[in-house]
């Protein structure tokens, strides 16, 4: 504990010894009796029980009133003064830039509904990252460009999340009152397969290019990192291949953390192993018990995501336990003064 105003101890000092003397000076014993009788047998009222009691309780009562009162200065003159604890602040700051690359075509729904829960939990958990969302079947589309706004985010996956089950709903039922469900189902649709009569589906290699492509920032202190999920399964001609849209995010130090689907076929998943890891990054399956929040771990233990912030020096009073002294001594003042009756 520090004193902003160090001078106010030396002015508590000369009230102490001002006070001091005050006592010293008035309680001193006089000679002689003022206002007072004689009276006999004084001796014998001084070996009595009672009056042995009172003497006692006078003296007690006389230095607990001087030594509050002294307290009493003393507590405030340190108050005065202004007592204070300083602290170093360091705010951490982190530097992660985060791409969600969703493949949505439909063989890979089951995939994108499981992990909607864990996304919306991993978002509510970030702190100064920035984020975004891509999603992709024949073409790429940027729902969500880089933000640190995770309320957006949060409202952005909601709606992803509607439009997978809508579309679930709407293939699989035989009604055709669904007009409601089919504008839902267009959120995901609208855009991802423009060019699918020429080009096909499920360009995978497309949607991670677009991905490595959509960061803003040349910032070597950020860290870029795409979380990928897709079942690898190419059903059309891609401007880019898996392997080479890994090359890409190589180049531009894009880390890739692959999500597959459980019904992938070996080729198709050996592949996507070998384009994830060679950026640095991991594949995990989706039978995977936890693998949302393996890669979310994974994440918080690349180098480089968290720099160090700013640091900053802040004093803060703390009167508190001063006060509560200065409250006691002053009843204790009180109290042994009017029983004194000073």
């Amino acid at each position: 504990m520090e004193l902003r105003y160090d001078f106010m101890i030396y002015i508590c000092i000369a009230l102490v010894i001002l006070v001091s003397m005050f006592f010293v000076l008035f309680n001193t014993k006089k000679k002689g009796y003022k206002d007072g009788k004689k009276i006999a047998g004084l001796d014998y009222v001084r070996k009595t029980g009672y009056f042995k009691f009172k003497m006692v309780s006078f003296r007690i009562l006389s230095v607990l009133s001087l030594v509050s009162l002294v307290g009493c200065i003393v507590f405030s003159c340190f108050m005065i003064a202004r007592p204070y604890e300083r602290y170093t602040i360091e705010e951490e700051k982190y530097s992660r830039d985060i791409i969600l690359c969703m493949d949505i075509s439909t063989s890979v729904d089951e995939l994108n509904q499981s992990l909607m829960g864990s996304l919306k939990e991993t978002v509510k958990d970030l702190k100064n990252e920035r984020i975004g969302i891509l999603i992709f079947n024949t073409t790429p589309v940027l729902l969500c460009p880089l933000t640190d706004d995770y309320e957006y985010v949060l409202s952005v996956l909601d709606q992803v999340d509607e439009s997978l089950r809508a579309r679930n709903t709407y293939m699989y039922s035989f009604w055709n009152d669904y007009d409601d469900l089919a504008y839902d189902y267009d959120y995901i649709s609208e855009g991802t397969i423009i060019g699918n009569e020429e080009r096909g589906s499920s360009l995978i290699g497309d949607g991670l290019a677009a991905a490595a492509y959509s960061f803003t920032s040349d910032d070597p202190d950020r860290s870029k990192v795409v979380i990928f999920s897709t079942d690898n399964c190419l059903e059309g001609i891609p401007l880019v291949t898996t392997q080479e849209a890994a090359d890409i995010c190589t180049k531009n130090n894009v880390v890739v953390y692959g999500v597959g689907t459980y019904m992938m076929y070996d080729d198709d998943e050996e592949a996507m192993k070998k384009a994830v890891e060679s950026t640095g990054g991991k594949y995990y399956r989706e039978d995977y018990s936890g693998s949302m929040k393996m890669i979310v771990e994974d994440i918080e233990q690349m180098s480089g995501a968290l720099i160090g912030g700013t640091k900053e020096v802040r004093d803060y009073d703390v009167p508190e336990g001063l006060f509560g002294w200065l409250l006691a001594t002053t009843i204790i003042f009180i109290v042994s003064a009017r029983v004194l009756k000073l």
